[in-house]
């Protein structure tokens, strides 16, 4: 990840006294900051801004701008800030400075910890590259997760079709509980008939690899899309929840707990905000025996809900409500419930976001209540006081959606 600020505009004083660069470089490994006086990695000889005005550091995948409590505030694109998340072409400005920020994403990066599975050393399959899947012809690789890879391939059966197939990573298949749950996912969702859920056609095995073919959907995950474009408005926000509360209460039918929504787990077309859900590798089955080893935490911590913290397996519907509505907060704010915790530790991050709430959203942007109403429901600690089902939720997004219209 390179990341820089540009220099768009500096006032008089500063542009007279001193010695301007147009481009600084953010080191990832320090603490950049800003302010009046040269003991600042940045200054500007300005009386606009405060001695030690705003900080800027790396958090996690991302950087990250603090205001330091100044005179006359830190602002990005317009709007006050105080802590948050920064985004390619973000404008930052302190006093009468304007610094553009850029940066060109890792394609690897993820906004995510997910803590449930075993961790695998990854690697390029570098023979998939150039290899067939049985009678599928790999062009290209275009994800990643913790146990699986997925390419982009064509059908040799049927010449000029082209869709997705993941396949266990190598080190999967000597893990039992984790090759058991690549396979439960792919037969899950080859049962599944949604338009927002990622449709699969066929289950198989190569070189004792587990695999599945699935449609290829050429665009970018919701992680990613936002990470490249900013918060998204609370209409669109709110349709793409919509669609994946549809999606979710279609799930929860077919007696199925996802147990992992979240951001990198759903899918927009590229130039289109058709929407697809993925990923059930961590889903529960409410009528099969559930392979979670006892007393692992199962799915991502800023997306999980409470009672899914204490028993992966003591979870109903309402745990995807919780997650759905975290997604929906992300999506709203351009950044994770609880980012503002550092920490890696699994013990003290489970117990700092199972004892408090997530930062308001309004201290990252500007909603209609009812949409702020939608996200603190759905998010309550209380389970009894989110929507009971995913249809529940569905139904309140879109008479909030119809209701703003007018």
């Amino acid at each position: 990840m390179e990341a820089s600020l540009i220099v768009e505009k500096v006032d008089e004083t500063a542009r007279l006294s001193q010695d301007l660069e147009s481009k600084y470089a953010l080191d990832p490994s320090k603490r950049i900051t800003i302010g009046r006086f040269p003991e600042n990695s940045i200054y500007f000889h300005s009386t606009s801004i405060s001695s030690r005005h705003c900080q800027i550091e790396i958090d996690g995948e991302y950087f990250v701008v603090t205001d330091l409590n100044s005179t006359n505030g830190t602002y990005v694109n317009g709007s006050k800030i105080r802590k948050r998340k920064l985004y390619n072409e973000d404008l930052i400005q302190i006093g009468n400075i304007e610094l553009r920020f850029k940066w060109q994403e890792d394609e690897d990066s993820d906004d995510n910890i997910t803590e449930a599975e075993v961790e695998l050393p990854w690697q390029v399959t570098e023979e998939l590259q150039k290899d067939c899947i049985d009678h599928y012809r790999v062009l290209e690789k275009v994800g990643r997760g913790g146990i699986g890879e997925v390419y982009r391939v064509e059908d040799l059966s049927q010449p000029n079709r082209f869709i997705a197939i993941k396949i266990l990573h190598p080190k999967g298949n000597h893990h039992e509980t984790i090759a058991e749950r690549f396979i439960r996912e792919g037969k899950a969702l080859m049962a599944m008939d949604h338009p927002r859920i990622i449709k699969v056609f066929e289950l198989g095995t190569y070189k004792n690899r587990p695999y599945f073919t699935m449609e290829y959907v050429k665009g970018k995950t919701v992680t990613r899309f936002i990470s490249q474009n900013g918060p998204l408005g609370y209409r669109t926000a709110c349709k793409i929840s919509g669609h994946i509360a549809h999606a979710l209460a279609y799930t929860h039918e077919q007696n199925i707990i996802h147990r992992d929504l979240k951001p990198s787990n759903i899918i927009l077309a590229d130039d289109t905000y058709d929407v697809k859900m993925i990923d059930l590798g961590l889903a529960k089955m409410h009528e099969e025996v559930d392979i979670t080893v006892n007393r692992q935490v199962i799915g991502t911590p800023r997306y999980m809900a409470p009672e899914q913290m204490r028993n992966a397996r003591d979870v109903d519907p309402r745990a995807d409500v919780y997650s759905l509505g975290a997604t929906l907060y992300f999506m709203l704010t351009g950044v994770s419930p609880f980012a503002e915790l550092n920490s890696k530790n699994r013990t003290e991050m489970l117990k700092y976001i199972y004892n408090r709430p997530p930062i308001p959203i309004k201290e990252f942007a500007e909603i209609p209540p009812e949409v702020n109403h939608i996200v603190e429901k759905a998010m309550s600690k209380d389970k009894d006081k989110r929507y009971a089902t995913a249809n529940d939720m569905y139904k309140a997004i879109y008479r909030t959606v119809y209701k703003l219209k007018g």
